[in-house]
């Protein structure tokens, strides 16, 4: 499964390397997109919050997200964090995290059930 959610459970089960998923900065400029260094998966600060159950990522500006060699999704987080329970759902509004490419085609994946967990088969 290649989605968004599968994304963020990846990333807060520490999972990203083993799940194939490499990462890049961003920036927008007239002509178009384009993408700066690559972001180490250690170097993304997450947090956990007891008291509420989530994680928080710290991340804000464009993230370029590809799975084996596929077409590219990219990530607009315009504020400074985005909360993210253990599923790999996103808790933050919508309107804080903008997806185009791939996974904004595809956006079905994001009507499962909240505590849907993937097994890997």
């Amino acid at each position: 499964m290649d989605s968004p959610r599968h994304f963020y459970y990846s990333l807060v089960h520490k999972k990203l390397k083993k799940d194939y998923y490499s990462l890049r900065e961003g920036s927008i400029n007239n002509s178009g997109m384009l993408f700066g260094d690559r972001i180490l998966h250690e170097d993304l600060k997450l947090s956990y919050d007891k008291d509420s159950i989530t994680y928080e990522l710290n991340y804000k500006g464009m993230m370029e997200i590809r799975r084996f060699f596929k077409s590219p999704s990219f990530f607009i987080f315009n504020f400074q964090y985005a909360l993210i329970d253990k599923y790999g759902n996103l808790l933050t509004p919508y309107s804080n995290v903008e997806i185009y490419g791939q996974w904004a085609n595809q956006g079905i994946a994001d009507i499962l059930p909240l505590d849907y967990k993937y097994d890997g088969n």
